[in-house]
């Protein structure tokens, strides 16, 4: 007896929604991207030769922001809020917290009476005793800090506007903690300035053509301490 055989209709398969898709994804990676912009990580460039050479003008530095209201440990460098000009910012090194006496003799740092070693990025590179307004750079205090507050120093001694002029830093004024160097620009005097629209392929064409020397490949990826 012949068997029936029955047809059977295959069904029909959905295609996936890839716009849907992406655009979830592109949402969701925006969010992250601004909520780490925001409250975790920032990109800063280093303006000043404060720190050099721990940070050099025109490294672009990532700080991280999470532990900003957490106190900073004794040696940290910190990104700050300048207090001489609180729309700016600056870069230096804790080298007191509040409740200690500082002062500097002959160029030397002093504790609570004790002398503290250099730390490895610091350098003098000035052999002269300055006098007058210099002389805070110098001879300074002894100078007690105020509980919640820190006394802050750039590595550049002899060339950094730190808390030997400014005073003593506080707590909320603390941007972050800067983690590694991500991209460096090596300033250069005879680079052309963008003052019109009309400077703009001048510019972009002698940095192509200067790349390779403004590039600091070596400074890239260096950790900060």
């Amino acid at each position: 007896m012949p068997t029936v055989t029955e047809k059977r209709t295959p069904l029909k398969q959905e295609k996936p929604n890839y716009v849907a898709y992406w655009f979830i994804v592109a949402v969701v990676a925006l969010v992250l991207v601004i909520c780490i912009r925001s409250w975790i990580v920032k990109g800063y460039v280093v303006n000043t030769d404060c720190m050099s050479e721990t940070l050099q003008k025109g490294d672009f530095v990532l700080v991280e922001e999470i532990s900003k209201n957490k106190p900073p440990e004794i040696g940290d460098v910190v990104a700050f809020r300048y207090p001489a000009e609180p729309s700016q910012y600056r870069f230096g090194r804790v080298v007191a917290a509040g409740g200690s006496t500082v002062q500097i003799i002959q160029k030397k740092l002093y504790i609570d009476g004790d002398p503290v070693k250099d730390y490895p990025g610091v350098r003098h590179t000035d052999p002269l005793m300055r006098d007058e307004l210099y002389s805070l750079r110098d001879n300074f205090g002894p100078y007690w800090i105020t509980n919640g507050c820190y006394f802050i120093m750039g590595d550049n001694r002899d060339y950094s506007v730190d808390s030997r002029f400014w005073g003593e830093l506080r707590q909320s004024d603390i941007l972050g903690r800067p983690l590694f160097i991500y991209f460096a620009w090596v300033p250069d005097p005879h680079a052309p300035e963008v003052n019109s629209i009309l400077d703009v392929p001048k510019v972009v064409f002698y940095n192509v053509g200067h790349f390779l020397n403004r590039f600091g490949f070596s400074r890239v990826g260096k950790v900060v301490r």
